[in-house]
């Protein structure tokens, strides 16, 4: 699906009244993000409509999450129509790092502000 088509299925969705969560959970050599749909959790695991799929690859790099290195970042939010327009309004947090020099494991719970906040999709 294009991004025109994917634009206009999350925009018939949410003009039905229908709820469009987001998660990640990334670090540690890894990003993973969730699609939410009604509720319903892990929805691009299995039997996802195309338009899951391709919102959780639109949103990877729209995000541009990080992944390598030894820390722990998660996030949530949602997506909404704003003045005509699809946005993610959405917070991350890291959760903590791997102190280098000792190794030990630093827990956290800061507000990662280049990845929070409003993002406006299909500009």
């Amino acid at each position: 699906m294009d991004q025109k088509a994917l634009q206009k299925q999350l925009t018939n969705l949410l003009q039905a009244g229908d709820t469009i969560e987001v998660r990640w959970d990334c670090g540690c050599d890894e990003a993973i993000i969730g699609i939410v749909h009604n509720g319903q959790t892990d929805v691009a695991f299995g039997d996802a409509p195309q338009w899951v799929w391709d919102l959780d690859l639109y949103l990877m790099n729209l995000l541009n999450l990080p992944s390598a290195g030894e820390f722990n970042m998660i996030g949530k939010g949602a997506l909404s129509l704003q003045e005509g327009h699809i946005a993610l309004v959405c917070e991350s947090r890291m959760k903590g790092y791997k102190d280098g020099e000792d190794e030990d494991w630093m827990a956290l719970d800061h507000l990662v502000s280049e990845h929070s906040g409003t993002f406006q999709l299909f500009e």
